[in-house]
Parts: C-alpha cells; sequence; structure tokens
C-alpha cells in the first residue's frame, strides 16, 4: 500500500489560518479571490490539504464556497467548473476534460494582495449547491472540491490592489419550481442540489405540504409502475420575487420515495433525475 506523509507547505494567513490537521489551510480574516479561465470572484472557506506521495509528487486537494449571485460572470464559471467536474477516481479514459488552472490570490482587508497559490491542471471533483429553504433568509452558496499535482506559490514583494465588483448574494428562500404538473406553489424546501459533467441522475429531496401530497404520491406509484419520467426546472428568483436570477433544468424526474417523518404539516418526496445549470440564461 502507498504511504502517505504530510507535511506543512506555506499558509495563506501564518497567524490567523486555522490547522484542522498537518498540511491543512482554513483561510481567514482576508480577502480571496479565485482567477479562472480570464474570470475573476469572490471565494469563501478555502481549505487545501497538500500531501507528499512515496515519489516526491504533491498531490493537493481543496474546498470552496461561491456565494450565488445573479451575475453573469459566475453563471459562465459554474458553467466551466461543471463542464469540468469528475469523480477523483474517474481522471482517465476519454471524454474526461482537461484541467483548469486555478489561481487563488490572498489580500488584506485594504485589498492588498499578498500571495498566489497556483493550481495547475486542476480538476474539479464535486459541486453542491445548498439547499433552497423558504422557512429562512439564508443565502446560497455553490461548494466546490478540487485536487491537482502541480502546485506554486508566488509571494508580492510590493503591494498590489485588487478592486472587486459588489453583487448581492441570492436568498435561498426566493424560489419558484415546476415539476411535471404536480402542485408545486406549497413547496417550502429544495435539495440540496449536486452538479456534474456526465449530468448523471442525482437524488434530492423536497418538503411540501401536506394538502398536496396525495398528487405526489400519485406520481409516485405511476414511476413505481410505469418508469415515465417528467420534467420541469427550477428558478431563483429576486426580492420582489418576480425578477428571474438562475435557472436549473430538471430532466427525467422520477418522484422514487414519500419520507414522512411525523410533522403535522409538511412531508418529503425524494425526487430522482438530472439538474442542470442553465448557463445561457
Amino acid at each position: 500500500m502507498r504511504h502517505l506523509i504530510l507535511i506543512f507547505i506555506s499558509a495563506f494567513i501564518p497567524v490567523s489560518f486555522l490547522a484542522a490537521q498537518p498540511g491543512t489551510r482554513n483561510v481567514d480574516n482576508a480577502i480571496i479571490t479565485l482567477s479562472v479561465s480570464g474570470k475573476t470572484v469572490v471565494v469563501d472557506d478555502l481549505t487545501t490539504t497538500d500531501s507528499l506521495a512515496e515519489n516526491g509528487q504533491i498531490l493537493s486537494r481543496g474546498e470552496f464556497a461561491l456565494a450565488a449571485k445573479s451575475d453573469k460572470e459566475l453563471k459562465e464559471l459554474m458553467s466551466i467548473f461543471i463542464s469540468n467536474s469528475s469523480a477523483e477516481t474517474d481522471r482517465t479514459g476519454p471524454g474526461v476534460p482537461a484541467g483548469l488552472q486555478l489561481v487563488f490570490t490572498r489580500s488584506n482587508l485594504q485589498t492588498h494582495a499578498a500571495e498566489d497559490r497556483e493550481y495547475k491542471n486542476a480538476s474539479i471533483t464535486y459541486i453542491l449547491l445548498s439547499a433552497l429553504d423558504a422557512t429562512q433568509r439564508e443565502k446560497l452558496q455553490f461548494r466546490i472540491r478540487f485536487q491537482s499535482a502541480e502546485l506554486s506559490v508566488k509571494n508580492y514583494e510590493s503591494r498590489i490592489t485588487h478592486r472587486f465588483g459588489v453583487t448581492k448574494a441570492i436568498i435561498g428562500s426566493n424560489f419558484r419550481i415546476r415539476v411535471g404538473d404536480l402542485p408545486e406553489r406549497r413547496i417550502s424546501g429544495i435539495g440540496p442540489l449536486e452538479l456534474h459533467r456526465t449530468l448523471e441522475k442525482k437524488t434530492f429531496n423536497i418538503e411540501i405540504s401536506r394538502t398536496d401530497a396525495a398528487a405526489w404520491t400519485e406520481q409516485l406509484l405511476k414511476n413505481s409502475t410505469s418508469g415515465k419520467t417528467i420534467e420541469g426546472e427550477i428558478t431563483l428568483l429576486g426580492l420582489d420575487m418576480k425578477e428571474e436570477l438562475m435557472k436549473f433544468t430538471l430532466t427525467e424526474i422520477m418522484v422514487v420515495k414519500l419520507v414522512d417523518e411525523g410533522a403535522p404539516l409538511r412531508v418529503k418526496f425524494s425526487l430522482r433525475g438530472i439538474v442542470e445549470l442553465n448557463a445561457g440564461f
């Protein structure tokens, strides 16, 4: 069995980072931007782990969050990530996309750049959109994982000032969903939603009023006998509940499970199908 030796590699912020284990960095009290394919966005919750294998090669893995915003550049960037995504164990063979060049820049609160960490030939291994919940006022986030075997670090000797545009984050409570002709006005929760390049079928939950549960249960019974799928759409909305900010297409959807936890007003259904970001919207 190949053994891995974990080593420390200089952190973004040597004073304030939190190390959960050797070789792991959790960046705090700084502005972190990600540049890829000519686009630059601010990221949150960046954590990276660098491991040194027997052959002397460093394998880096990382995870970060992107606030979901009604920003054209972010939609284009998410489309790039999704088209590059594949499981860690599925990086060979036909159809595997070329790697990305990911550059994370750490700046202080005065937006003075201090350090770049560049990951070449990086692959995206996981993308998740946080759950939509009509009972909460939480901002939506995309959580993204990556890995790379090519890492370089650059420290700036002089200050370089970055300017960042401000776009309001999307609130998870503002959404609209359509699944075939099933009742949807009383759906209060969706997801989280996993996104993937190969448009694999994934399972996700919706939470709905018991008032509408009968129609969804009937669809569950239909799917169990006929296997016929339905289509739909999820739309993220602005604060006025009218402006359409981002869309996801639902295809080959089946209702596969009823989850009744005994709540007096609500039940959950599990849906299985393909969720695809409409990047051109």
